[in-house]
């Protein structure tokens, strides 16, 4: 069995993300789910059971805990607190997973009434489907309806697909434009993708850094589209573009700063040479006169033996620094190299993504066509556009749902599904 990924060691934590099943992130537990009980410090607590038919789940230590109408992170608190309050625990980590949601039911005029094995995401279009469709639509047509259904479904996946790459395409653009007026200083035409009147009067090619930064920290649009797409791509790519053009303006104040650190620390080895080399010039001096009076016998072995060794120190400590500069310097050619490329480099980046997604969007809009021719002839054939001339359309259905024991409730096709529905079909005309 597996389990969400949570407040867990890191190789535990990896290794189970990698398994983890979709979640039903604020579905609410009922009598019949079957709950999975995890305690990483006390095993003897760890169990799995089903809640009964009063909503409650018996744990062995504290009896049975209301569990109905609570989320497993919910229950998992609950859990948690009574067991500490009893003494069973000390606050250690407990989680709770479904290890199988409560069956959906169908029933009505279906081929096969029953109960079926919920999931997230269950439509009502779905559980028709696994229960055999329409109990009144013939056999070789419910395979026909089902073709029909999915055309529909896919040009929709498919339209979905393009304008979100009509985003993506329209992002990248003003992220190339971007790229050239802050690093390259040319200005975006009136036709490009990019904002112009997002900037200042002063003109974008003038602005400083600190002044692009205020642009992109400005809750203004930055990407004109050409073409409509929906709200939420338009803010997704904002986002994602605002995240770009912050990151290139830290990444190159870093490059400059890290340029600017290494000059000044040239100049300090500079300084430092020069006086270690005056130094070093005073010292030998002194060494020759201290060997002159060496050999004349005016000097004490030991004194001429400090003044070389005094001297030798010095060359030592001038090898060390010239060796240092050397480092510095090439850490320096390194840095501007990396700094004169950083404009190219982000904008080969940005072009290869974005032709990849022009190549993309061909695609899609190939096969956006002839999803749609189908998808019209689906449409007429399901009875939600103006059928063909003599063209027989399959039953009209209702769906009603009981949930929770309350009266029925009209559902459409693509109504979602909570575990323990009841799912009643009707065939209302022929």
């Amino acid at each position: 069995m597996t389990r969400p990924c949570r407040l867990l060691a890191l190789p535990a934590l990896i290794a189970l993300c990698a398994a983890a099943p979709a979640r039903a992130d604020g579905m609410l537990l009922g009598p019949g789910d079957l709950v999975e009980v995890t305690a990483f410090a006390r095993p003897d607590l760890s169990l799995q059971r089903a809640i009964d038919a009063e909503g409650r789940l018996l744990v062995p230590p504290i009896g049975r805990v209301p569990a109905a109408g609570l989320t497993p992170e919910a229950l998992a608190e609950a859990l948690r607190g009574a067991l500490v309050a009893s003494g069973q625990m000390t606050g250690d980590a407990l989680f709770v997973e479904v290890a199988r949601w409560r069956d959906v039911f169908v029933t009505g005029d279906v081929a096969t009434p029953g109960a079926y094995g919920w999931r997230p995401g269950l439509t009502v279009r779905q559980a028709l489907a696994l229960s055999g469709g329409e109990g009144r639509l013939p056999p070789d047509e419910f395979g026909t309806y089902l073709q029909a259904t999915s055309a529909v479904e896919r040009a929709g996946a498919l339209h979905v697909a393009r304008d979100g790459l009509l985003a993506r395409i329209a992002r990248l653009r003003a992220e190339l434009e971007f790229i050239d007026l802050r690093f390259g200083g040319s200005v975006p035409s009136a036709e490009g993708a990019l904002n112009r009147e997002a900037f200042d009067e002063g003109g974008p090619a003038a602005l400083d850094p600190a002044s692009f930064a205020a642009v992109v920290a400005r809750r203004v649009p930055l990407i004109l589209f050409d073409l409509e797409v929906p709200d939420a791509l338009r803010a997704t790519e904002e986002l994602i573009l605002r995240d770009r053009m912050a990151l290139a303006l830290a990444d190159d104040a870093g490059n400059r700063a890290e340029l600017g650190a290494l000059d000044g620390k040239l100049a300090t080895l500079e300084t430092q040479r020069n006086l270690l080399e005056e130094t070093l010039s005073r010292s030998n001096a002194r060494l020759e006169v201290m060997l002159k009076l060496g050999r004349d016998g005016l000097a004490r072995a030991p004194d001429v033996d400090a003044a070389q060794t005094s001297y030798a120190q010095l060359q030592a400590s001038l090898l060390d620094l010239l060796s240092e500069r050397t480092d510095t310097e090439i850490a320096r050619e390194t840095q501007a190299r990396a700094l004169a490329g950083f404009a190219s480099g982000l904008r080969a980046e940005a072009a290869a993504t974005l032709a990849e997604a022009q190549r993309s969007l061909q695609e899609t809009t190939l096969r956006l066509r002839e999803a749609d021719r189908s998808a019209g002839i689906a449409r007429a054939y399901l009875g939600t556009d103006p059928a063909p001339a003599g063209k027989d359309l399959p039953p009209l259905v209702s769906y009603e749902l009981l949930r929770d024991g309350t009266g029925p409730v009209e559902a459409g096709a693509d109504t979602a599904l909570s575990p323990g529905d009841t799912l009643v079909v009707r065939v209302v005309s022929e």
